[in-house]
């Protein structure tokens, strides 16, 4: 139930933003995801600056034949994933979910014999 100063600072927002109050709420709401998506960002950017992953690149050959040589496991990030754990944001397909990321991450930074991760051509994402 609305008092009518309520139903009074209604009106004045309407009139100064031009907007129902729905709306204002709407696009409050979407402006909080945002700042929400930069702290993410932000807070990876941090994370992965104190924690480097270290990683051994090896040429498109040498991943081959050591897949063939010692019958490795790959797992393949692509582009799309690359994405989704650096944002922290929906890719087209899959919504974030912060679970699904935090599994992902432990995956990327695996250390097992017999176990390749596979990443696309960094310099291209750039």
């Amino acid at each position: 139930m609305n008092t009518e100063g309520e139903k009074y600072l209604k009106t004045i927002l309407e009139k100064l933003i031009g907007l129902n109050s729905n709306m204002i709420i709407h696009r409050c709401i979407i402006f909080i995801k945002y700042i929400i998506r930069y702290i993410k960002y932000l807070r990876n950017s941090i994370l992965l600056n104190l924690n480097p992953i270290i990683v051994n690149v090896m040429t498109i050959d040498e991943t081959i034949e050591k897949i063939l040589k010692y019958k490795t496991s790959i797992v393949r990030f692509g582009d799309g994933e690359v994405e989704y754990l650096h944002y922290g944001r929906n890719i087209v397909y899959q919504k974030y979910d912060e679970k699904l990321a935090q599994y992902l991450k432990k995956i990327l930074v695996l250390n097992e014999p017999n176990f390749l991760v596979c990443l696309p051509d960094m310099d291209r994402l750039h």
